[in-house]
């Protein structure tokens, strides 16, 4: 029995029909010798013509259905292997190819320096398959850095002027990002202790709190602030007060090698506990005040800009201005020195002239305190003269 074409039968496309080549043998035959198969049965013998695939033993019966000829399931095997190994290849020279092609010149918006020399990395992001290319554009110098406090931008052109010169021409593709970089030097942060520092100082100088006496808890305002590189310092300006009470506004000076190179406003919040003098009773407008008046006690002071009594004799025979309930810190504002000499009132006046001393009696003009000086007239002689006044309804002739 001869083997069949394929170990996978071929089926015709067309019904089964009598074929006289169909020369395999068949137990039932008709009476004609011919068989009624649907199966091709080709003679060794036969003519190979046409397209014949590899592996085939005889040629298939057209093209198109040439994948149902024998081995075709290995055929497609190394059909679609040889399909990846393409892909494959071809996958991997496209990135290549095209990073061979792709150096970018990434320009930023803004470039902050910490030295004294702008290289072309500070104000661009380069990328490219090339290195060395990329480290040596890196360190193209494009100018130098500014002052502190001052700005300089450089556009596409000039840095494209200044690679052209250190590397040779680049295409304008090259380039990507801002069309120019605004360039700075960047300064030291200034820190919340050291503008703490400044206000304690500050303070102590210019009241009567001690260093020890004052806490600054929370400082300001400060984000972005920055001090020169070199010799740069910071101090509050002179002609201007701390104003506020717990929570304070305080200017400050950034100076450079001792130049102002601007000025800034900052908030802190400063609590300061010490031992100041209090009402021990209630004290009237207009009491002279006495030993019994007052008596010391540490508080926590809220108005930085009363200046508090810390010594009794700040306020031990002044006159208060007005009512002061007990327990109250007295500050050196609610008092004044008593009149000694009132408007009308007849006070005794004193001339001393080389160990003579003469008295007499003269009519006020002016109300005065210690130390004032006031109009008075004579009474016998209504003559005006100034004068001293010394003491209580006492003056003296200068």
């Amino acid at each position: 029995m001869k083997q069949v074409s394929n170990s996978l039968l071929t089926l015709l496309t067309i019904p089964f029909r009598k074929l006289p080549c169909a020369l395999a043998p068949r137990e039932r035959a008709s009476a004609d010798g011919r068989h009624l198969t649907p199966f091709f049965a080709f003679p060794e013998t036969a003519c190979k013509c046409g397209v014949v695939l590899r592996d085939l033993s005889c040629p298939p019966r057209n093209l198109v259905r040439s994948r149902l000829g024998e081995g075709r399931i290995r055929n497609l095997f190394h059909g679609m292997l040889l399909l990846f190994l393409v892909i494959y290849f071809i996958s991997g020279l496209i990135p290549e190819t095209a990073a061979a092609e792709s150096l970018v010149i990434n320009l930023k918006e803004e470039a902050i320096v910490v030295s004294d020399k702008v290289l072309l990395k500070h104000v661009a992001d380069l990328k490219g398959p090339d290195r060395d290319q990329i480290e040596k554009l890196a360190q193209i110098f494009l100018c130098s850095a500014p002052a502190f406090g001052e700005t300089v931008f450089l556009n596409r052109r000039q840095i494209g002027e200044r690679i052209e010169a250190m590397v040779g021409h680049l295409p304008l593709d090259n380039f990507s990002g801002s069309a120019a970089v605004l360039i700075r030097l960047k300064g030291r942060p200034i820190t919340a202790d050291e503008i703490a520092s400044l206000l304690k100082s500050h303070l102590v100088e210019t009241t009567s709190w001690n260093e020890s006496e004052i806490t600054v808890h929370s400082i300001g305002s400060i984000n972005g602030m920055e001090l020169p590189p070199a010799n740069g310092s910071l101090r509050i300006s002179s002609d201007a007060s701390i104003a506020g009470q717990r929570r304070i506004l305080a200017p400050i000076e950034i100076l450079h090698e001792g130049k102002r190179l601007r000025s800034l406003w900052i908030t802190a919040e400063i609590a300061i506990r010490c031992e100041v003098w209090t009402a021990a009773k209630q004290i009237r407008s207009g009491k002279i005040v006495s030993e019994d008046d007052i008596s010391p006690r540490v508080v926590e002071i809220t108005d930085l800009r009363a200046s508090y009594v810390r010594f009794p004799e700040d306020v031990l025979g002044k006159a208060s201005r007005r009512n002061i309930p007990a327990g109250n810190p007295l500050t050196c504002e609610s008092f004044t020195d008593p009149l000694l000499v009132k408007n009308g009132e007849t006070v005794r006046l004193r001339l001393e002239r080389e160990g003579i001393v003469l008295t007499s009696f003269v009519k006020a003009e002016q109300d005065g305190k210690l130390g004032q000086t006031i109009r008075v007239r004579n009474i016998d002689f209504s003559t005006r003269l100034n004068a001293e006044v010394t003491g209580k309804a006492e003056v003296q002739v200068q």
